[in-house]
């Protein structure tokens, strides 16, 4: 029974995500107190990403400019590319939007979207 329900609420965070094909490689997982997102963003500035609540959902835009105008010079090769993309992920039910923690370290984005206390195991006392 504990399966099922940890599957649906995964799959809550996976319902209306969308995203570019060369889009970042991404993990989501949870553990009793938080649910997690993992995003690769190597190079990306903190000030090229943007990420908000909107209504139920998080979303998520990196908007990363070219570092070169295309104009101004003769490419010979070019295999870096830009990021820039949007993810908006459904919260599911639960989770307390006081306390979303992001952060940009070594070039990955992390959220964390802590549970409220009524999505905390509880135990109940037998009488």
């Amino acid at each position: 029974m504990r399966f099922d329900s940890t599957f649906d609420l995964l799959n809550q965070l996976f319902d209306d995500c969308w995203f570019e094909d060369d889009a970042a490689r991404t993990d989501i997982y949870e553990d009793e107190k938080a649910f997690y997102i993992d995003i690769e963003v190597p190079g990306v500035k903190k000030e090229a990403i943007n990420v908000k609540l909107d209504n139920e959902n998080l979303v998520i835009d990196v908007k990363e400019g070219n570092e070169k105008e295309e104009k101004d010079y003769t490419f010979y090769e070019k295999g870096r590319v830009c990021m820039n993309f949007t993810r908006k992920y459904k919260l599911p039910s639960g989770i307390d939007e006081g306390n979303i923690k992001v952060k940009l370290e070594d070039g990955v984005l992390s959220i964390t979207l802590m549970k409220s206390e009524k999505m905390l195991p509880k135990t109940i006392l037998i009488e």
